[in-house]
This record gives structure tokens, C-alpha cells and sequence, in this order.
């Protein structure tokens, strides 16, 4: 380890910061962990070390990691990132995000295709959904005011009027029998 080689050590304190800050994806971490190195003085990376650095790393980050992918993003995908990023983080059933939405779940699928398709989100399991980009609901939901513009209020408000009475996947079972 570098570190260890350079008879350097890193704060504890320090050290969970840049784990929260990079959320253990490796090229989250090595953004952070290249900053608070050429950051430090000394022998020791402390908390002001790091602390000095997460604005930018995390503005770095945004505008090469996210925007170009997000940003571009139709009204409608943008209507269902919001609202998967309104769930947290992880995976989350279809259903779940198709109440979010007042919308039975089959009314996702060929937006969920298209998000898929694009890299942002992938089915960990049939019937689930989460976000492939790393901490991406953190983005959405730091940057909403500017990420929900008026086309997507307005297409999130016709959507929930598209069909009102649409069975969730469950009433699309028991109809069938």
C-alpha cells in the first residue's frame, strides 16, 4: 500500500469519511484517495484533509460521472429516476416504484427498457429495479431542482392520468384466471 510505503497514516475519522464519500465503488475511491493524498501534509491524512477536498472531488465527479448520463435523459425516464431515487438506495420492486408513480406497474416497461438499455438502471431480480450508477439517487436528489424541469412535472402529471385504472401486476394475475 502507498501508505504503508510512504510512512503515512490516515485518521480514523478521516478514513470513514472517505469510505461514506465513495460509497466503496472503486472509482469513487480512488477519486477521493488520489485527492486526499496530493491534499495532505506531513506524515498523517487527517479529517480537514479530507474535508478540504469533497467539494470538489464530488463536483468533479458529478459533471464527468453523472450529467452527461442523467442530464440527457427523455421527460419520461427522468419522471422514473426521480421517483427510484425518492426510494433510496438499492433495489426496489416495480410495483413500489409504479405506486410512487399512481400508476399500475406495467405502465414501466418500455421506460424501464430504455433505462436499462442507457446503463442507469438494471433488474437485479425479476420484477426489481435499482440504479447502476453508483449513488445516483444521491445525485437526483441533491440536484432535483434543476433535474425536474417543467416538461417532466408536466409529463409526470399526464402520466398518472394515461390510465388511472390499470391493475398492478397482482390484479393482472388474478384477471387472468
Amino acid at each position: 500500500m502507498p501508505l504503508e510505503r510512504s510512512d503515512t497514516t490516515i485518521d480514523q475519522p478521516a478514513l470513514d469519511i472517505l469510505v461514506e464519500q465513495s460509497a466503496g465503488y472503486p472509482y469513487f475511491v480512488q477519486k477521493y484517495a488520489s485527492a486526499a493524498w496530493t491534499a495532505h501534509h506531513g506524515r498523517r491524512i487527517t479529517l480537514p484533509d479530507v474535508e478540504a477536498i469533497i467539494p470538489a472531488v464530488r463536483a468533479s465527479i458529478d459533471k464527468t460521472f453523472y450529467r452527461e448520463i442523467l442530464e440527457n435523459l427523455s421527460p419520461r425516464e427522468r419522471m422514473v429516476v426521480i421517483a427510484l431515487a425518492e426510494l433510496g438506495s438499492g433495489s426496489h420492486e416495480l410495483r413500489t416504484l409504479a405506486a410512487v408513480l399512481g400508476v399500475g406497474s406495467m405502465a414501466l416497461g418500455s421506460i424501464r427498457t430504455r433505462l436499462i438499455q442507457k446503463g442507469v438502471v438494471f433488474a437485479p431480480r425479476s420484477g426489481h429495479i435499482q440504479f447502476r450508477i453508483p449513488l445516483a439517487e444521491r445525485y437526483i436528489v441533491e440536484n432535483r431542482a434543476a433535474f425536474e424541469t417543467p416538461e417532466v412535472v408536466e409529463y409526470r402529471r399526464k402520466f398518472n392520468r394515461i390510465d388511472p385504472k390499470l391493475p398492478n401486476d397482482g390484479d393482472r394475475k388474478s384477471s387472468r384466471k
